[in-house]
């Protein structure tokens, strides 16, 4: 499930970028199944994650990524003069997901886009089970230390001083349930 979502985003992501090609950066890239789709597509494609574990396995693939955790240090000075950065549902996983926003902005060519994912985490399945007790995140073990929703993530967007420029709904209702849409995002 993760790597055909991880699949997903990233062909999202191609989508919104069109004809743009050139070098790619991906913050958060994991075992590089988004960043595989990335380099498919004809990008140079470098990623970017804090888990040595999953570094590793993008390195079988043959993929080029390195160890970095954007919450604890700068980007190393190589990485730089990218065409795109991408930031796929990582966000929300970091302590400070501004200084990471310009950790990546640093990153980007004169020109470059930033592409970013962030969850809306109060679906409406998400609201209909608090009715019933079950809120759905929190604990201890919850991964996610930025809870966003569609309006939320658009003011921590903005407050970035980032420009949205397109965005893609990609929830668990059809866009055109406008109805049903319109109660399960805030």
């Amino acid at each position: 499930r993760s790597e055909a979502g991880s699949r997903w985003r990233a062909a999202l992501a191609l989508d919104m970028l069109g004809d743009r090609r050139g070098r790619l950066l991906e913050l958060g890239s994991g075992p590089g199944w988004a960043l595989e789709r990335f380099a498919e597509a004809g990008f140079e494609a470098v990623g970017v994650d804090v888990s040595q574990t999953a570094v590793d396995d993008a390195r079988q693939r043959g993929l080029d990524v390195d160890v970095v955790d954007v919450d604890a240090a700068d980007l190393p000075g190589h990485l730089s003069g990218f065409d795109v950065v991408v930031a796929l549902e990582v966000l929300e996983h970091l302590v400070d997901p501004g200084a990471a926003i310009d950790k990546l902005l640093g990153a980007l060519c004169p020109g470059g886009q930033l592409v970013i994912s962030l969850p809306n985490e109060w679906t409406l399945p998400r609201r209909i089970g608090a009715l019933f007790g079950r809120p759905g995140f929190g604990g201890h073990d919850d991964p996610h230390l930025r809870h966003f929703g569609v309006q939320s993530g658009r003011r921590f967007l903005q407050a970035a001083d980032l420009r949205i420029l397109k965005s893609r709904y990609d929830g668990i209702l059809p866009p055109r349930w406008k109805t049903l849409k319109a109660i399960s995002e805030p």
